[in-house]
């Protein structure tokens, strides 16, 4: 597995501005991952929930955290929502993500 493509990860802090609040703002941190297509029958299933999946997105489990890391990447200068957390293994995390139409790059 090579994991060649380089995605930026959505990290969101919530704080507080002077007027007391609370302001959520994102940093964005370059890893590597490997890009792979959505099969057939998961693009299927999840068009008929109402979800279009792009990419699917395999990056190792140091990289993401659930817990702190936001809901979307950034590639090749577009954003997605990250759709599905999946992990594949004990090295191994599969981000599926979908076209973000309304936010900025």
């Amino acid at each position: 597995m090579f994991k060649n493509e380089l995605i930026e990860i959505e990290r969101v802090e919530i704080t507080t501005d002077e007027a007391g609040d609370q302001v959520k703002e994102s940093a964005w941190r370059e890893v590597f991952a490997e890009k792979k297509s959505i099969g057939a029958r998961e693009f299927y299933q999840a068009h008929a929930d109402g979800l279009q999946p792009e990419y699917k997105f395999v990056v190792h489990s140091t990289e993401y955290d659930r817990a702190i890391d936001g809901p979307g990447i950034k590639y090749l200068g577009r954003r997605y929502r990250i759709i599905r957390v999946y992990e594949a293994d004990f090295e191994n995390v599969e981000l599926t993500v979908e076209g973000d139409i309304h936010a900025d790059a």
